[in-house]
């Protein structure tokens, strides 16, 4: 979670941001992060996340 911004390491960031607003059953803040990321056409990335 310290890696610098880069957008590859970005996406990982926000995958594991989505995650753990699951595993802590978060689920509104990780439906919140999935929205985000389909808004800026990333629905390919989302498509195989954890509901």
């Amino acid at each position: 979670m310290e890696s610098k911004p880069t957008i590859h390491f970005l996406l990982y960031k926000i995958a594991a941001l989505y995650l753990k607003n699951l595993f802590l059953n978060n689920k509104e803040e990780a439906q919140k992060i999935q929205n985000e990321v389909q808004k800026y056409g990333y629905q390919d990335l989302i498509k195989t996340w954890p509901k």
